[in-house]
C-alpha cells in the first residue's frame, strides 16, 4: 500500500532514543516510499540521508506543495537508497540473528 501514494508520513513517539523507531517507518523505507518523518535520534543515526526529515510547519507545506507536482529524480533516488540500506541492514533475519547471539544460541 506504501508505493499507491506519492509520499508516506512517519510519527515517531519516541524521539530521545538512539535506536528506537516505528515499525512502520521501516517497512516506508523498505517499499522504496518516499518517507516524510519527524526528527528523532534514531532517525539522524540510521536514515537522515535516506528520507526527509520536517521540522516546521512551514517546512511541511512547502515540501508537500513540491511532491504534489510528483518526485525529483533526487526524491527517487533517495528512495531507492533507502530500500537497498534496510535490505541490507534492517531485516527480521539480522535481527534474530543479533538476539541469538545475545542469548548464546
Amino acid at each position: 500500500i506504501y508505493k499507491e501514494h506519492v509520499m508516506c508520513l512517519n510519527v515517531n513517539s519516541v524521539t530521545d532514543s538512539d535506536t528506537m523507531c516505528s515499525r512502520r517507518w521501516l517497512e516506508i523505507l523498505a517499499s522504496v516510499g518516499i518517507a516524510v518523518t519527524n526528527p528523532g535520534r534514531a532517525v539522524d543515526r540510521y536514515f537522515r540521508g535516506f528520507c526527509h526529515v520536517v521540522h516546521s510547519r512551514e517546512q511541511a507545506s512547502e515540501l508537500f506543495a513540491r511532491l504534489r507536482r510528483g518526485p525529483s529524480a533526487q526524491d527517487c533516488e533517495r528512495a531507492a537508497g533507502e530500500a537497498a540500506d534496510v535490505h541490507q541492514y534492517d531485516t527480521w533475519a539480522q535481527r534474530l540473528k543479533v538476539l541469538a547471539d545475545v542469548v548464546g544460541f
